[in-house]
């Protein structure tokens, strides 16, 4: 063979080349080289990619960053106003 060959043609070789024994033992192997996970429906999906047999990503969807982080203030005090006609402030 001459070339390069991409990462995904020598994890689908090694998995037609193995027999039902040692499945389990290269399903690791791969999860711990990073090239495959364990998705939450049970089949082993790319680490990088979404599920091909449920949709799931292993990465959560993030719209906004500030979404993440707070969504309701922790507390609120009201500060009264200082001079007449001023508004009280809300930290």
């Amino acid at each position: 063979m001459s070339g390069r060959v991409a990462p995904q043609d020598v994890v689908s070789a090694l998995y037609r080349a193995a027999d039902d024994r040692l499945l389990p033992w290269l399903d690791e192997l791969m999860i711990a080289a990073g090239l495959l996970r364990r998705c939450a429906c049970g089949v082993m999906a790319p680490a990088d990619e979404r599920c091909d047999h449920c949709g799931l990503s292993d990465e959560p969807e993030v719209t906004s960053y500030f979404e993440v982080y707070r969504c309701e203030p922790e507390a609120t005090f009201t500060i009264p106003a200082l001079a007449d006609g001023d508004p009280p402030l809300q930290v």
